[in-house]
């Protein structure tokens, strides 16, 4: 029997004891959806999803969605404002600030007993987004504060290559997949490689509005990930 998601937050926000919530998902559903009501599919090759929890000296809730196949990003809530909502069944979160570099504003968080549902816009694409995690695994209560790391850092490995994926204009396109697999296979392994991965995504959510609106320069770097990416291919069989 899975683990009630409702329940369980509304016990964790009234225990002065616990620091933060771990609950773990195996079904992620993420689509964006354009101005013209086209909808995209965003997969993820993850075995599982996580969202933690976690209160702060300054009276506020923060939701951290990990795990997100695009557009990692935190949600903080002020704890009066969730402490009055969490009456209510389903829980319905509208009064909120996005935390992160990357352009969203959020627009709703529906909590129910089985399933955790976020809805947002990305601003300068004019697109809306929606995440749903469901079938909960596991719910973990902590006495103490997690790490920002732990907390917005994916064991796995992040999956947004931030550049490659806005070049290609999509986050699965075989390109994209290819660098994925040359981060996983061969960066990883080695120091430089991992200092270079953490400096990637460090650097380039930072460098996406800067290369949005210049298509010109899209081209070109797409152009080289083609060179690139076929080399890699070779390398890779």
């Amino acid at each position: 029997m899975n683990p009630p998601v409702l329940t369980s937050i509304k016990r964790f926000l009234h225990n002065d004891q616990l620091e933060t919530l771990e609950l773990e998902f195996s079904v992620f559903n993420a689509t964006l959806i354009d101005n013209f009501f086209k909808m995209k599919n965003l997969p993820s090759r993850r075995s599982f999803w996580k969202i933690f929890v976690q209160k702060s000296t300054l009276g506020n809730v923060t939701f951290y969605f990990r795990d997100s196949p695009k557009y990692v990003f935190a949600l903080v809530v002020d704890d009066k404002y969730l402490a009055r909502q969490s009456k209510e069944e389903p829980l319905v979160i509208e009064n909120f600030i996005v935390l992160g570099a990357d352009p969203i504003s959020g627009t709703r968080i529906s909590i129910t007993e089985d399933a955790i549902r976020v809805n947002a816009n990305i601003n300068n694409q004019g697109y809306h987004l929606t995440h749903e995690y469901k079938n909960c695994l596991s719910i973990t209560a902590h006495k103490e504060r997690l790490s920002f790391d732990t907390l917005t850092k994916n064991p796995e490995g992040n999956d947004n290559c931030y550049i490659a994926t806005l070049v290609y204009e999509d986050s699965d396109h075989p390109k994209v997949n290819t660098l994925r697999k040359y981060r996983n296979e061969i960066l990883s392994h080695s120091l430089i490689g991992r200092l270079f991965i953490k400096f990637y995504y460090f650097s380039a959510p930072k460098l996406i509005p800067v290369l949005e609106p210049l298509p010109v320069v899209q081209k070109k770097i797409k152009k080289a990930l083609d060179v690139f990416t076929t080399k890699l291919e070779r390398k890779l069989k």
